[in-house]
């Protein structure tokens, strides 16, 4: 089993290359985070890594595992608490505080086009850090 850094390396080495060969530029990037794992911060301190910190603020950070909920009911109070422990944990709470967006994505079309019209509405193009760190 590859260790966490090696899957982000596997990854920002293949995100670099399409950018490069595609010619292609970032408006943002989602990252996707289970709600309930209040505990894993290890996959955002990779993200700021792989981002740097002068691109957060094109960050969107889409919470998943909203989808057992049906269109009416509304979250329990372990779910927010949940929630707020994850948003609020240090590493995180400073990407969002730098500009970072937060969303539940609920696995439904209507949340998913929420998140992607969020971005591309964005005219801001940014380079990664991994990108300048490749480079050189």
């Amino acid at each position: 089993m590859k260790r966490g850094s090696e899957i982000v390396e596997h990854y920002a080495s293949w995100l670099c290359q399409f950018i490069l060969t595609k010619n292609a530029q970032v408006s943002g990037i989602i990252f996707l985070q289970k709600f309930y794992w209040r505990h894993d911060v290890r996959s955002m301190r990779f993200m700021r890594a792989l981002c740097g910190e002068g691109s957060f603020a094109s960050l969107i950070i889409a919470t998943t595992g909203w989808n057992r909920l049906k269109a009416d009911d509304q979250p329990t109070h372990y779910e927010l608490a949940n929630e707020k422990r994850l948003l609020t944990n240090e590493v995180f709470e400073q990407v969002i505080e730098a500009g970072a967006k937060q969303f539940r994505f609920c696995r439904d079309h209507s949340s998913a086009m929420h998140i992607v019209d969020t971005l591309l509405a964005r005219e801001h193009k940014f380079k990664l850090q991994v990108q300048y760190e490749v480079l050189e």
